[in-house]
């Protein structure tokens, strides 16, 4: 009786182990590298994901316009990223919503009406997965 117990026991705690390390590995920081690269514009994001919480460094230089780089921190929900994008461009800092819809090795980023502040979608569930599409790529430091 005594070497049931202890055989259950040891069930129960190899079974709590194995799940301990599922835990572990899923909330594991992945990192992963995007862009876009055409002959007059680049959209370059390194983007960490922990469980559903992402952040990331993210930069436009796009043809005609100011180039703005700065940090990303937001969600992931199911394969949307919804993210305050905090960026700095012609000296001034500033922030906006982003969203990013993730499709196999890629990102493409949404665009929907924006309220008047110009920083938040008016309704998430108008945003069009139209934009810029950004390919996996290696990282690079």
């Amino acid at each position: 009786m005594l070497s049931a117990a202890i055989a259950g026991i040891l069930l129960c705690s190899c079974g709590k182990s194995k799940t301990d390390e599922k835990v572990k590995e899923e909330s594991a920081p992945v990192s992963q590298c995007y862009g876009s690269f055409t002959d007059k514009d680049s959209v370059f994001l390194k983007l960490t994901t922990t469980g559903e919480k992402v952040t990331g460094d993210l930069t436009y230089k796009l043809f005609e316009k100011d180039k703005n780089k700065g940090v990303l921190n937001g969600t992931l929900t199911g394969d949307t990223i919804f993210a305050t994008y905090e960026f700095t461009s012609e000296g001034q800092t500033s922030a906006r919503e982003v969203a990013f819809l993730k499709k196999g090795n890629e990102l493409i980023e949404g665009f929907a009406p924006m309220d008047q502040s110009g920083g938040h979608f008016i309704n998430k569930h108008d945003i069009d997965f139209a934009g810029i599409v950004l390919q996996a790529e290696e990282c690079h430091e």
